[in-house]
């Protein structure tokens, strides 16, 4: 029994880690849209909107966007059973980014107000501390994994060092401004 906790709570380590992984890879196309969009402008609206707010409500503006797109993750899981497994998984990313998108932003505008509420700030001092034990648990997975990864790209030519290639490629085009789909 104290094998499967243990592996359980590696799981959750993970699961943990690899949203704020995919997030840190996310930041150069998140940077390109910022390049694309009027974003200092909707940003600097935000701010002044926002920062008018008592804290409860800016609890209240940072909830609500999160409970409007929620929903549709359960939508997403309609459509699986539906069979319509493309729809489905699409609908999902679509309502995970958005979601995290909108908190993330609200968040980055909101943080000095809501830390202000109490019981808010030590949520948030109990995810930090979450983060730094989830990388703790998984650092000689990490460690193994990133030996697995020096052996494969010591390999040559295949496969993952190609799509590693334009994986890099792809990160640079979009940290230029070209976007996802532009060639220079």
């Amino acid at each position: 029994m104290q094998r499967i906790k243990k592996a359980l709570w590696l799981l959750l380590a993970l699961a943990f880690l690899l949203e704020a992984w995919a997030w840190a890879q996310l930041q150069p196309l998140l940077h390109w849209l910022g390049r694309v969009l009027p974003w200092a402008q909707l940003r600097a609206r935000a701010e002044a909107a926002l920062s008018r707010l008592p804290a409860w409500a800016a609890l209240l503006a940072f909830i609500v966007p999160f409970a409007c797109v929620e929903p549709l993750k359960l939508v997403s899981l309609w459509l699986l059973a539906q069979g319509k497994f493309k729809s489905g998984v699409l609908t999902f990313i679509v309502a995970h980014l958005l979601t995290a998108g909108l908190s993330l932003f609200l968040f980055d505008i909101l943080r000095p107000k809501l830390m202000t509420i109490g019981w808010f700030a030590t949520g948030y001092g109990w995810l930090m501390r979450l983060h730094a034990w989830a990388l703790e648990q998984t650092a000689p997975l990490r460690a193994r994994l990133r030996a697995i990864a020096a052996k494969l790209r010591l390999r040559g030519g295949g496969v993952m060092r190609r799509l590693v290639r334009r994986m890099r490629l792809l990160r640079a085009r979009i940290r230029r401004g070209g976007g996802p789909n532009h060639t220079p």
